[in-house]
Parts: C-alpha cells; structure tokens; sequence
C-alpha cells in the first residue's frame, strides 16, 4: 500500500488592488469600483523521489500537465509545433533534444492555465428612481488546452482545425491535413494551445424603484422592478466554446468541452412588505 505524502511546495506571490469613487450630483448618484489581482506561481520543491508528476491526460496521448520545479503548477506539457510541410500537410514539431526524431522526450513546456492577473469592474448609477449595474470580470495571460480536436469523436461544429487546413489547394494552411500521419502528435501540441485571455461582461441590470407614497397606498413598504443580462457579452480571441469554463487542478486552463456558461434574460420583482 501507498500513503500520502507532502511531494512539493509552491510559492504563490502578487499584488491585489482595489480602488472605488462615488459620487452624487442632483438627483443623479454613481460609483465606479475596480480590482486587478496579479499571481506568480512557481514549484519551488519536489520529492526527491520524483523529477515530475503528471496531470491531467487527453484521449490515449498521456498526460498533457505536469508539475515540476521550476514551472508554474501543472503547466501544460506537449510537443512544439511549429508549422506546416507545404507539400505534405504534414504537422512539423520541434526536435527539443536534438537527436534527429521527435520523441516523448521532446515534448516541453507549451504553456499555462494560470494567469499573469486577473480582474473586475463595476459601474452602477441611479436616478430617481431608476438604478443601473453593470458588472464584468476577465483575465489575462492564461492559455486554454483545446482538447475538443477528437478524431475518434468528432461531433462539434467548431472550426478552430478545420477552416485553414492544409490542402492540395490550400498549401499555405496553418493547420495540418485530417489525414496527416502525425495527427496524434498534433493534437498533444502547442498548436492546440490557444491565449484564453478574455472580458466577460457578467450582468447589465436596469432597475426601477417606485415611488413610496405610490406603493403605500397598496400597503407595500417596497416595490421595484427589474431586468438582467446575464452573462451575455464575452470578449476574447479564443475560438471554442466559452474561455471561461475550463478544468480546474491538475486540468486547469484544460478544454474538453464543458458545457458553456449560458446567456440569461432576467425579470424580477421585489416587494417588501
């Protein structure tokens, strides 16, 4: 039997911010409220037993995270690709430890789940009456694993490998040929490693609060209507379902196609008695 043991240590180091102003004029009242949170992440120590220990894995490829000294906690791990045989279609890798093949051993760091920083806004006003928030969050410097390229299990209709792939009239194609001999390796590769920074705008809600000599006369302390959108507004320059959605652990940043977050209309009532 096997016991658990204390196999590393990590440092965690960065700087937290977070500035607001209000402010009232007339009738009309807002706020702006800001924070940013940065993070280094770093393996400082391993057992001396091990060299690395191995994440997350994909399909039959082995594990594509790793946690090692020196390397952010279970960064991702992968061959390096680097471009596409014009007459082949062929995907080209980087030979890392220089002996002629690309190997198990030449797979290397390709990237992260965690980012550089992470942050948030929100902006809310008011007047007479009438209230309006809007609240976002995003962060930047994290990379996604995009584990939904499946040759075996091909059901999404994403085109992030398909709509510049090599072909015979498509030379110049920055993604290799659906036959290529070394599609596994691609797939375990830096070319399925895209930014997934992104801005999410996470609520945009408008709201009225009636007046309290209306709403007494209907034996009501409070009445205000409202409506949301929740979730609705996404920027970022990743292709797949939702940069937001991801693993977590040893899966961090790690796409396979977690239902994405969804967009919602809101309407509300609130009544105080």
């Amino acid at each position: 039997t096997f016991s658990p043991v204390n196999a590393g240590n990590i440092t965690n180091k960065g700087v937290e911010i977070e500035l607001g102003w209000q402010d009232k004029i007339g009738d009309f009242s807002y706020s702006i409220r800001g924070n940013v949170a940065t993070l280094k992440n770093e393996v400082t120590k391993m057992h001396e037993s091990l060299s690395s220990i191995d994440g997350t894995s994909f399909h039959t490829s082995g594990a594509i995270t790793r946690f090692e000294v020196g390397k952010p906690a279970w960064y991702f791990y992968g061959y390096k690709f680097t471009g596409v045989d014009k007459n082949t279609g062929e995907p080209l890798f980087a030979d890392v430890d220089g002996d002629g093949a690309v190997t198990d051993n030449d797979k290397t760091d390709i990237g992260k789940g965690m980012p550089d920083f992470t942050y948030g806004i929100t902006l809310s006003a008011a007047w007479k009456g009438i209230d309006f928030i809007l609240f976002g969050t995003g962060s930047q410097g994290n990379d996604i694993y995009c584990c939904l390229n499946r040759v075996d299990y091909n059901l999404n209709r994403l085109k992030i490998f398909t709509a510049d792939r090599w072909t015979e009239s498509n030379r110049d194609g920055s993604m290799p040929k659906s036959t290529a001999t070394d599609y596994q390796k691609f797939m375990v590769s830096s070319g399925s490693v895209f930014d997934g920074s992104y801005f999410k705008i996470k609520q945009i809600q408008l709201g009225y609060t009636f007046p309290k000599q209306w709403v007494k006369k209907a034996a009501l302390e409070n009445l205000r209507i409202y409506g949301s959108l929740e979730d609705f507004i996404t920027l970022t320059s990743y292709k797949g379902f939702d940069p937001e959605v991801t693993g977590v652990g040893s899966a961090l940043g790690v796409d396979k196609g977690t239902y994405p977050t969804s967009k919602k209309v809101v309407l509300g009532l609130s009544v105080t008695f």
